[in-house]
């Protein structure tokens, strides 16, 4: 690393930007629910890859329910008992190999247990809701 300092930094920021990314992830595992941490990522990924339509959001990624069971640490079992659930409710829906999104701000207060949620994602819930 004294050889190479631009390596040094390098390294530690990337480092720095997993610790950032995995803290919260790893307390999400120790203290939520499935149910909590699905719809938490639900209104994540609409945020992300979201694209509003007249019925809801639908998110533009081709997953698999292993592949959503993996990104809340959960069995694919699980996740789909959950998101079974959450179509139950009419908060969101399966159509075309895509996840459409359609009460964000239902999906929003389960993902926080009641909770007051961050201003950026209760804004987008609102938004959401608003179509």
């Amino acid at each position: 690393m004294q050889q190479c300092p631009q390596f040094a930094l390098n390294f530690m920021q990337e480092l720095t930007l997993r610790v950032r990314y995995n803290t919260p992830q790893m307390d999400s595992l120790a203290s939520l629910t499935v149910s909590q941490r699905l719809a938490r990522k639900l209104i994540e990924l609409a945020h992300n890859y979201g694209r509003v339509q007249h019925d809801g959001v639908v998110i533009n990624l081709a997953l698999s329910q292993a592949d959503l069971a993996n990104l809340i640490g959960a069995i694919r079992e699980s996740a789909n008992k959950r998101l079974r659930e959450f179509r139950r409710h009419g908060w969101g829906s399966l159509r075309q190999g895509h996840i459409l999104i359609h009460d964000a701000e239902a999906l929003r207060e389960q993902g926080q247990g009641g909770k007051v949620s961050t201003k950026q994602e209760f804004n987008f819930c609102a938004k959401l809701n608003s179509c």
